[in-house]
């Protein structure tokens, strides 16, 4: 921007003697010359004013977390250490455990309705992950997960628990059988080599098994001609039924709870699990 001077202003800028001169030199001449009285001594520029310092700017205060985890005190400690590890990667997040031993989804669900919900919770898996996906309480994970994960890291299987609707809603805590048993007579009657506790057995490879260790009372395998599955004598693989028997339903296309929020156990696609 250009800002007009006036002739007072540039006279303060330019100042002393030589301002004088170049006046003088454009007024009319006097009639009897004067000698001019002999200079002044310059006076001392006065020192430059120091400029003040710049404030310094003030930090911003640490970002929060509340992360409502669940379980009792061996996964609080789990909890912990996870906590302890991501701060060494993020030290200016702050992470509240917010520990529940209760009812966790419940407890979800009350914080969405009061305003105040967890930024992040420990969730069940599909067991009432899927509702809180449904209940649009989950985050869509998917554009955060294609940045930051490679899939070529992680084994593709620990994400099957945590799909729903053909989206990853959560990042998998665990993965896997924590034990495999097998039944050495029932493999050497089958006259099938004993699998190798050194060597990953992946989905396809147990299902082949447990497909040719599986017996109907007439001696028959699933697939061949005959085969009964209503009497069976011998399951070939048997999943336990503590808990996670909803991710065979899910796994063949089923659902136990429906968009519209009715059960559908009975559904062919979960009946077939049995």
């Amino acid at each position: 921007m250009v800002r007009q001077i006036s002739r007072r202003a540039v006279l303060r800028l330019l100042g002393g003697a030589s301002v004088l001169t170049a006046l003088s030199a454009c007024s009319p001449p006097s009639p009897t010359p004067t000698p001019a009285p002999p200079a002044e001594a310059p006076k001392p520029a006065a020192p430059p004013t120091p400029t003040p310092a710049a404030a310094a700017p003030v930090s911003a205060p640490p970002a929060r977390i509340k992360f409502q985890s669940r379980g009792g005190d061996a996964i609080l400690k789990v909890t912990q250490t996870l906590v302890a590890e991501f701060k060494k990667a993020f030290p200016r997040i702050e992470v509240e455990i917010d520990h529940t031993t209760g009812d966790h989804f419940q407890k979800v669900q009350l914080g969405v309705a009061a305003g105040n919900p967890p930024d992040v919770y420990f969730d069940a898996s599909l067991r009432t992950g899927g509702l809180g996906w449904k209940k649009g309480i989950i985050e869509d994970l998917e554009p955060y997960l294609r940045r930051d994960f490679n899939p070529d890291e992680h084994i593709k299987e620990m994400w099957i628990a945590m799909v729903y609707d053909g989206r990853r809603i959560a990042v998998p805590f665990d993965s896997g059988a924590m034990a495999l048993f097998f039944n050495i007579d029932l493999f050497n009657q089958a006259g099938l080599p004993l699998p190798d506790p050194k060597k990953r057995l992946t989905w396809d490879e147990l299902l082949q098994l447990a497909t040719k260790l599986t017996l109907d009372v007439n001696g028959k395998h699933p697939g061949e001609p005959g085969f009964d599955p209503t009497r069976i004598k011998q399951y070939g693989f048997a999943p336990t039924l503590l808990h996670g028997h909803e991710h065979w339903i899910y796994t063949l296309g089923g659902e136990i709870i429906n968009k519209e929020g009715k059960v559908t156990v009975a559904s062919p696609e979960a009946r077939d699990v049995g």
